[in-house]
């Protein structure tokens, strides 16, 4: 069935768990009363239409994830009032349109999964601000345009996976500043360049996924010094 309009007169709700049901219809517009909701959870359901921009009122929000269902439409600039969203769960939907310049006013943004999506459009310069964010997860969508140089201030960044996308340009050479990554897939993209000498301060790194794309150039000796990696595939570059 469909999540009822008359709930949103459950004003004093702070955690709603629906997950891995049948729930289907659209996410009501009207729940933007429930203003004490800190944790909504409604993944793997058949939920279809649109993410309510009327959900911009629910300022105490915490954990929002609503992955694996069929939500289409863009992401709603309005949602950059949730600033205490710390974990956004997107993935696995059919969500157009571009990442929201808005956005990078979601300071306490920890993890963001919005992967396998149809999202376009650049990265944008203004999410370096956005100084919270140790995972970002936004595989398999058509983002292109090339990485910013700015978001070599995402200092936390632990996990970061773009592979499947379509970027291009250089690998950027300011992002040796990541120093706590240790997972990076920028894998089937179009990038071109060299392998950046900078990246052998990236200490920490284990996991790092460069292939399926067109860099050229020799492997790094400075690289040596990332005693920590494990796996390293460029494969077919």
């Amino acid at each position: 069935g469909t999540l009822p309009d008359s709930w949103s007169s459950m004003v004093n709700m702070k955690i709603l768990i629906l997950e891995n049901n049948q729930f289907n219809g659209s996410l009501p517009a009207s729940w933007s009363t429930m203003k004490n909701l800190e944790v909504l959870i409604l993944g793997n359901n058949k939920f279809t239409g649109t993410l309510p921009e009327s959900w911009a009122t629910l300022t105490n929000i915490k954990k929002l994830l609503v992955w694996e269902n069929q939500l289409t439409g863009t992401l709603p600039e309005s949602w950059s009032s949730l600033v205490n969203l710390e974990l956004l769960w997107l993935y696995r939907n059919q969500l157009t349109g571009t990442l929201p310049d808005s956005w990078s006013q979601l300071s306490n943004l920890q993890v963001l999964d919005m992967e396998t999506n149809q999202l376009s459009g650049t990265l944008p310069n203004s999410w370096s601000a956005m100084k919270n964010l140790y995972y970002i997860q936004i595989a398999n969508n058509k983002l292109s345009g090339s990485l910013p140089e700015s978001w070599s201030a995402l200092s936390k960044l632990q996990v970061f996976s773009l592979s499947t996308n379509q970027f291009t340009g250089s690998l950027p050479e300011s992002w040796s500043a990541l120093k706590d990554i240790n997972f990076l897939s920028i894998a089937i993209n179009q990038f071109t360049g060299l392998l950046p000498e900078s990246w052998s301060t990236l200490l920490n790194l284990k996991y790092l996924f460069l292939y399926g794309n067109q860099i050229s150039g020799s492997l790094p000796t400075s690289w040596s010094a990332c005693i920590n990696l494990q796996l390293i595939d460029l494969c077919c570059n």
